[in-house]
């Protein structure tokens, strides 16, 4: 969820911040369901860095981190691994 404490980095207002988190999810969120996943969870986070890296939780364990910038060139992989229900690879 987006939250009201995000900080902004400097030149930034808290609403240019709320907007690109809102555009990442909603692109991502799109990304997703053409390969079929549509129960997607987003938690942002901020730190001192000042980057923007995106990290997927699938299955027990974590994917990435991607830069914002190739993330979308990951989602076919994640999805296909997100879908997989071997038990070998839960």
């Amino acid at each position: 969820p987006l939250s009201n404490r995000v900080i902004p980095p400097l030149g930034k207002t808290c609403c240019q911040i709320k907007s690109e988190l809102l555009q990442i999810k909603t692109v991502l969120t799109r990304d997703f369901k053409k390969f079929g996943m549509t129960n997607i969870k987003f938690f942002f986070e901020q730190n001192d860095a000042p980057a923007a890296g995106i990290a997927f939780h699938v299955r027990g364990g974590t994917e990435g981190l991607f830069f914002i910038d190739n993330v979308r060139e990951q989602v076919a992989g994640i999805a296909r691994r997100a879908a997989n229900t071997n038990p070998v690879f839960q």
